[in-house]
């Protein structure tokens, strides 16, 4: 059995945009462009109390508090070996058909990593 490389530098904006597409964390999560293998990017631990004070009333003041958390990169990746035969014979198709199940894959992965 042969294996091919699928996925190209140039598909690789293709398969980011399915797994935004499929993923739920990807999607409702912040961005964070990192410099370094690790940066420390800050976490609210509590927020400020909201009060009703009425007609009046008074605001009592609330503080919030902070903390870090280390935000490090990790690769994701998966291999897909196929027949020598069935790339010739279907390319285009298999391509398709595991291109999309790669970043089912990944945004799935991606989801389970985030929220757990």
């Amino acid at each position: 059995m042969i294996r091919h490389r699928l996925i190209t530098d140039v598909f690789v904006p293709e398969l980011i945009k399915l797994v935004e597409e499929y993923g739920i964390f990807r999607r409702e999560a912040r961005n964070v462009p990192l410099s370094s293998e690790t940066t420390l990017w800050p976490k609210l631990d509590t927020g400020p109390t909201v009060y009703a004070p009425g007609v009046g009333g008074t605001i009592t003041p609330s503080d919030i508090t902070t903390s870090n958390v280390s935000l490090i990169p990790t690769k994701l990746a998966a291999i897909i070996p196929i027949a020598n035969e069935l790339s010739e014979d279907a390319a285009i198709a298999i391509g398709s058909l595991i291109s999309e199940e790669m970043a089912r894959q990944f945004a799935l992965t991606e989801d389970q990593v985030g929220f757990l």
